[in-house]
C-alpha cells in the first residue's frame, strides 16, 4: 500500500520530536558546498513532492544503488542525511538518507543523541554509497565539520581536540573517517538550512520525517531498528542545489 509523506511544517511540531542539536565546536564549516573529496559532477535535481512505494533492496540488505528511476550512477548522486533525538541527550535516536531517486535508508538505537543521529545519517549513507561520486545534502554543521574541516586535525593529533580532550562521539567519528579514507569516488557536502518551512531543500525535508520516524520505532521497539524503502518522486517540482545560505 502507498503511503504519502506529506511534506508540510506541521510535521516538525510535536513537543521534543526534532529538539535543537548539541552545541557545536567553533569554526564551523560554512554554507554551501564543503568537498571531502574532488567536487562531485552535477546530479539530478530532487523534488517537493514524495509518495512512498515498496522496500527495494540487493542480496546484502543495502538498499538498491538504481532503482528503475533512470538515475545514471556515473554522475554525482544527490542525497540528504539527518538524525534525530526524542529526548536530547539519552533519548531513542534515529537517522536516515534519501536519495533524489528515491531511495532512503534508515535505522536508530534506543539511546542517543542528536550529534550521534547526525553522524551515523552520514556513516549509513557513505557504507551504501562506497565507490560513487556522491554530493550530500546536511543541516548539521556539526556533521560535516566531523568529515571535513576538522579531519585531518583530529587524525593527526590520535582525535584529541583543542581543548585536550578526546573527541567526543569517537567510535562512530572513526567509522566515519574510515569510509572516507577507503573512497575512491568525490565526496561533496552541502550546507543547507534544516525545518525550511518554504521546502527549499526538499530531500532535507523528507529525511527530516525518515529520521524522527526511525526514533518513534526504536523507542516503541525498545531496541534497535533499520528501515528501506523507495519514495516515488514528481519531477514537476524541482528546485535548485549548491547554494545554500
Amino acid at each position: 500500500m502507498r503511503q504519502a509523506v506529506r511534506m508540510h511544517p506541521a510535521l516538525f511540531d510535536g513537543p521534543g520530536l526534532f529538539d535543537l542539536p548539541d552545541a557545536t565546536p567553533a569554526n564551523e564549516p560554512a554554507a554551501g558546498p564543503v568537498a571531502a573529496r574532488p567536487a562531485a559532477s552535477t546530479p539530478v535535481p530532487p523534488s517537493h513532492h514524495l509518495t512512498e512505494t515498496a522496500p527495494a533492496s540487493t542480496r546484502d540488505n543495502r538498499p538498491a544503488l538504481a532503482p528503475s528511476s533512470g538515475v545514471d550512477i556515473g554522475t554525482a548522486i544527490l542525497l540528504a542525511t539527518d538524525g534525530s533525538c526524542l529526548r536530547n541527550p539519552g533519548g531513542a535516536t534515529g537517522w536516515a538518507y534519501v536519495r533524489s531517486d528515491g531511495v532512503w535508508a534508515s535505522a536508530g538505537c534506543p539511546e542517543g543523541t542528536n550529534q550521534i543521529g547526525e553522524l551515523q545519517a552520514v556513516v549509513l549513507a557513505l557504507s551504501h554509497h562506497p565507490d560513487v561520486p556522491v554530493e550530500i545534502q546536511c543541516d548539521s554543521s556539526y556533521a560535516i565539520g566531523c568529515a571535513t574541516a576538522w579531519k585531518k586535525g583530529w587524525q593527526r593529533n590520535n582525535y584529541v581536540n583543542s581543548q585536550r580532550k578526546t573527541v567526543s562521539n569517537l567510535e562512530i567519528i572513526r567509522e566515519l573517517h574510515r569510509l572516507i579514507d577507503a573512497r575512491t569516488a568525490p565526496l561533496t557536502f552541502t550546507k543547507v538550512k534544516g525545518h525550511d518551512a518554504s521546502n527549499k531543500w526538499p530531500l532535507n525535508t523528507a529525511v527530516d520525517v525518515l529520521c524522527g520516524e526511525a526514533a518513534l520505532a526504536t523507542l516503541q521497539a525498545k531496541a534497535p531498528v533499520s528501515n528501506s524503502g523507495v519514495l516515488e518522486i514528481d519531477w514537476a517540482g524541482r528546485t535548485s542545489r549548491g547554494s545554500a545560505r
